[in-house]
């Protein structure tokens, strides 16, 4: 379980990093928009790729549709 922290943490680092280096420029927009934009994909596509393909494999739908609400509700 530490292992695969520490994974996500090393490879969503440079993300989180070039995000506050963005908002910190004056560039907010791109900086939060990188990271919903981020979770939205990870949120429709991959998790529905491997729902899909992992059969079987089953997404409980209330937090799968409360996350991509919190995505598409977004103020641009």
């Amino acid at each position: 379980m530490g292992a695969v922290t520490l994974l996500a943490l090393g490879n969503g680092a440079p993300d989180v990093f070039a995000s506050v280096a963005a908002v910190r420029g004056g560039q907010a927009r791109t900086g939060f928009g990188a990271i919903l934009s981020a979770g939205t994909f990870v949120s429709a596509f991959v998790v529905g790729f491997v729902a899909i393909y992992a059969a079987p494999f089953a997404v409980d739908p209330g937090p799968f549709v409360r996350d991509v609400l919190f995505y598409l509700d977004r103020k641009s």
